[in-house]
């Protein structure tokens, strides 16, 4: 399998667009998920999809192999997210506390509609976008810290603070309902 994905890699590199569409539909569903999870929102996310494919398909030339494929091209998937969203966050109003505050009180009353799993995953989005990045790449991806220091451009320590850290506020966040989940 991965003398095919290297063969496949290397007739993207001589240009050969038909591999380049197989690599496209082989990645395209993982891509999205982790954009997802990164932006928390469809649009966004089939954006930095896109983006993301135009950007590899432009660069994959310059891939020389040092780190893993996978390394490389989730290092210009999760670049262009966070790209995306340092653009839209320019263009966008900053919310209060007080809103965050209605939100969460919100969230607790909504909890009854609400499966535990989305709970979840709207928390995720609300941690701060390093935090979320180590902790979608680390938890759900499955990357070690030393892959996603490559891969985010920063230490494998800080990889593990992030992580440690996203964690703690998690924790935290989910405290209210604790005793929703455990009835």
């Amino acid at each position: 399998m991965k003398d095919n994905h290297d063969s496949l890699i290397a007739k993207c590199q001589e240009g050969d667009i038909q591999a380049f569409k197989k690599l496209y539909e082989t990645e395209k569903e993982k891509v999205y998920n982790v954009c997802f999870r990164i932006h928390g929102n469809h649009h966004d996310a089939q954006d930095s999809v896109q983006d993301a494919f135009v950007l590899t398909f432009n660069k994959i030339k310059t891939f020389r192999g040092d780190a893993a494929f996978s390394t490389w091209f989730y290092r210009i998937i999760v670049n262009t997210c966070l790209n995306n969203i340092r653009r839209s966050k320019r263009h966008s109003n900053s919310r209060s506390l007080d809103d965050f505050e209605i939100e969460k009180e919100r969230k607790v009353q909504d909890f009854q509609d609400t499966s535990v799993q989305m709970v979840l995953e709207q928390e995720i989005q609300q941690l701060p976008t390093g935090y979320r990045t180590v902790f979608i790449l680390y938890e759900i991806e499955g990357f070690s810290h030393e892959e996603i220091g490559e891969i985010l451009n920063i230490s494998t320590n800080t990889s593990k603070s992030q992580l440690h850290r996203g964690k703690k506020i998690l924790r935290n966040r989910l405290l209210p309902f604790r005793d929703h989940l455990f009835k």
